[in-house]
């Protein structure tokens, strides 16, 4: 199946659903983020407190959490000032915004878990 209709209001819910989850994955990933800042700063200031040398690269490994929240947001924007009672999805957009399955996907899931 390449299109289908779906009802505007179910796939605003679900496109909310959705936002909702990856919203929290991004805030508790965030807090994982910055305690692992802070313990690497820690250690840091410990060695240069020894007057040793210190690698500040190592603070670069440490990727910030991903945040595609405004994908989301577009989403709904165009939803929430469709005139339709149906919206006519091609296969593709079904997979982002009814499974969630966007192209980035797998790339915030990895970055941002390793932080929880």
């Amino acid at each position: 199946m390449q299109k289908v209709k779906v009802r505007t209001e179910e796939l605003r819910q679900k496109v909310v659903e959705n936002k909702k989850k990856h919203k929290e994955l991004v805030e508790k990933s965030t807090q994982g983020y910055l305690k692992a800042i802070e313990k690497e700063l820690k250690y840091l200031l410990k060695e240069v407190l020894k007057e040793k040398e210190v690698n500040f690269r190592e603070l670069y490994g440490l990727q910030p959490p991903i945040n595609k929240i405004e994908e989301y947001d577009t989403a709904l924007l165009m939803l929430n000032m469709s005139t339709e009672d149906e919206v006519e999805l091609t296969q593709d957009d079904f997979m982002k915004l009814v499974q969630d399955k966007w192209s980035w996907t797998d790339q915030v899931f990895s970055n941002n878990t390793r932080y929880l």
